[in-house]
């Protein structure tokens, strides 16, 4: 039973960093995926439109930044 607890959190938790990477809250999709199962949770959430799609279009991409850390200009791709 332990197994399947512990193996139930991790999958909650894999879920909440999906969400993270799709532009949605990580701990809301955490809670949903405690809730109802994370199997389900990860099949809605990859139904939904990622929200950093808007943000990042597919024609651009990151240029390396400044030795320093700064923020990174983009380019786009020809």
């Amino acid at each position: 039973m332990l197994i399947v607890a512990f193996t139930w959190i991790i999958l909650s938790v894999a879920v909440g960093l999906m969400a993270e990477r799709r532009g949605r809250s990580g701990l809301a999709w955490i809670w949903v995926a405690e809730c109802v199962s994370p199997l389900i949770a990860a099949v809605v959430l990859a139904l939904l439109p990622n929200r950093l799609a808007a943000f990042y279009p597919a024609n651009v991409e990151p240029e390396t930044g400044p030795p320093t850390g700064g923020p990174r200009p983009f380019r786009y791709r020809v």
